[in-house]
């Protein structure tokens, strides 16, 4: 072989080594736009997390706080409320006795009512019959 042809063999070798070069700058510029697009998917996923992650300390902050509520009505219906439910039906239950009594009463009175009309109709009578009137 010729110094010529190892010449153009070292050319035609270093030609597709070019070629090769160039295909592997093309992928290399391929991959780095997709590790482009890559990092700015991560980036708006992180944007995502880092928002949901403070919507998630909104809620915890407002589930607190609703327990807290829950709580405080909770002592509120056991100390006042049914202290208070148990006051009015003591109340009450006395008011009825009450009520009772006097209706009780009120029907002896109207009994005694009933028996004085009927002793002066009778009066009456024994007047009228004795001419007394």
């Amino acid at each position: 072989m010729t110094d010529s042809e190892k010449l153009d063999l070292i050319l035609s070798k270093m030609d597709q080594m070019e070629s090769r070069m160039d295909r592997m700058e093309s992928r290399m510029d391929q991959m780095e736009a997709k590790i482009d697009r890559m990092e700015s998917r991560m980036d708006r996923m992180e944007a995502k997390i880092d928002r949901l992650e403070s919507r998630m300390d909104q809620m915890e902050s407002k589930i607190d706080r609703l327990e807290s509520d829950i709580r405080n009505i909770e002592l509120t219906i056991e100390n006042e409320i049914r202290a208070n439910i148990r006051q009015v039906a003591e109340g009450h239950l006395n008011l009825s006795k009450k009520l009772h009594e006097a209706l009780k009463a009120g029907a002896e009175n109207e009994m005694l009512s009933i028996r004085v009309n009927v002793l002066e109709s009778e009066m009456r009578r024994v007047k009228e019959h004795l001419q007394i009137a």
